[in-house]
């Protein structure tokens, strides 16, 4: 943290290669697969600048990205990839992955979204050739089978920590999803009767900030959507379902899906001058094609988050132990809603 002209930043400075060897007892990295991570880490911090820039070019007046101050593209070899950004931490803090978000929450988080997606569809040429200028496919990094091969391997690792309620479920699903239905949420042309769209990809409580209010704690007034490093082209669904699985509840997912997507919708058709890009039952399909890669995501993500303190709470504690059922109920869950809606493509 530091200040430039009396406002105080976040300096955002990528891992080096050093960063990447292994501490004592841990396993070591793959050589193959850290040299992905680290082509992957410099694109990702380049494509992450230039979001920034541009979104702010595009649509001066949203309120729901933090200012950029200056960026400086990261490389493999010279190490020297830094961001320069606004610190809202003195007005604005996230809330715990679990419980997770109200109703309210998800709304405001809902609208930002729609607004960010309709200025890439206003502006959808000029943004994609701005992101991708460097020729490389948007979607190269997700589709690398290296990529989807670590998400399953993380999963396996799931239903060994989770072998009763999700392991027999991962084992039965998990080989049935591979790159093909990953590209169902990672694509750069028109798909389910609509245009792609700008993607954060990783849509969890950390990166989701919230105005505080008077007693300096959350409210349901939403700051900004921070870190968008794994920004794609594809399926604007994807970053619905991974907010709706991550941090809310299976019961208020399962009940509020249908209303949801018609709140988006809506909010997608009043930021663009009264019509939206695709109807309901388009904008429905999407969803249902995004599930599997969000299934995917969300299990290897909850092999860490059941053992982060700052998601289940301090080792030992009651509370920790009631958040990881919770955890482990949303992964099930998810899972459970995947399988049925591709029960015929699974058998």
């Amino acid at each position: 943290m530091n200040r430039i002209s009396g406002q105080i930043v976040i300096l955002k400075v990528p891992k080096t290669n050093d960063e990447f060897n292994a501490k004592d007892g841990e396993p070591k990295m793959d050589d193959t697969f850290q040299e992905y991570f680290l082509d992957y880490l410099a694109n990702a911090h380049k494509r992450e600048i230039a979001f920034y820039n541009c979104y702010h070019r595009l649509d001066p007046s949203n309120r729901f990205l933090p200012k950029l101050f200056y960026g400086a593209d990261y490389d493999s070899q010279h190490h020297e990839g830094l961001i320069i950004m606004e610190d809202l931490s003195d007005r604005a803090c996230c809330v715990p992955m679990l419980p997770g978000l109200s109703d309210a929450q998800v709304r405001a988080v809902i609208t930002a979204l729609a607004r960010m997606h309709s200025t890439a569809w206003t502006h959808r040429t000029e943004l994609m050739s701005e992101l991708w200028k460097d020729g490389t496919a948007s979607e190269c990094w997700a589709l690398e089978s290296l990529f989807v091969d670590s998400m399953v391997e993380a999963s396996k690792d799931l239903a060994k920590i989770e072998p009763n309620a999700i392991g027999p479920l991962l084992c039965r699903i998990l080989p049935k999803f591979r790159v093909e239905n990953l590209a169902e949420s990672f694509y750069d042309e028109d798909k389910y009767g609509f245009p792609a769209c700008i993607v954060h990809a990783d849509l969890w409580a950390p990166n989701i900030m919230w105005t505080k209010n008077s007693e300096g704690q959350a409210s349901d007034q939403l700051c900004a959507i921070i870190d968008w490093q794994t920004v794609h082209s594809g399926n604007p669904c994807e970053d619905i379902g991974r907010l709706l699985a991550l941090n809310t509840t299976s019961a208020y997912r399962r009940a509020n899906i249908n209303q949801l997507l018609a709140f988006y919708a809506k909010k997608v058709a009043e930021f663009m001058g009264g019509n939206a890009p695709f109807t309901l039952a388009q904008l429905k399909k999407a969803f249902f094609g995004a599930m599997p890669y969000v299934m995917m995501f969300f299990c290897f993500g909850a092999t860490n988050y059941c053992t982060m303190e700052s998601v289940v709470g301090k080792e030992g504690t009651a509370k920790r132990e009631e958040n990881r059922a919770e955890l482990f109920d949303r992964v099930r869950s998810f899972i459970e809603d995947t399988e049925n809606e591709f029960y015929d493509q699974i058998q």
